[in-house]
């Protein structure tokens, strides 16, 4: 390991990471998440509600960006709400022999993580 990758692994971080629970599962029913949602980009809307941007995978490894409200109880996220699709493969040269759509989504700068 190089000393920078040392002096990393040894910093000190100002918070403690709690891991919950799951908040977003693939509907059982829903063909858009079939093999899965998964890589959330995440970010709160003006008025502070907290969303996520899944990629969700459909059969035959088809991506596409959803949007889903985070619903929080005690500041805790506890499940979402979907609100459909906001990136899909629509031009043919989005489309592969074995694939579709997109890579998982990115959010620039999150200057909080506090579920309101």
């Amino acid at each position: 390991m190089s000393t920078h990758a040392t002096q990393v692994a040894h910093a000190q971080v100002p918070y403690t990471l709690t891991r919950l629970g799951v908040v977003m599962t693939p509907e059982p029913d829903n063909e858009l998440e079939s093999e899965g949602v998964l890589n959330p980009a995440s970010g709160h809307t003006p008025d502070g509600r907290l969303h996520l941007l899944p990629r969700m995978v459909a059969a035959g490894n088809v991506s596409r960006v959803g949007l889903a409200e985070v619903n929080c109880v005690d500041g805790v996220p506890v499940s979402v709400d979907r609100r459909g699709v906001v990136l899909a493969p629509d031009e043919g040269w989005e489309r592969g022999l074995n694939n579709a759509g997109v890579e998982d989504p990115g959010s620039p700068g999150c200057p909080t993580w506090t579920c309101t």
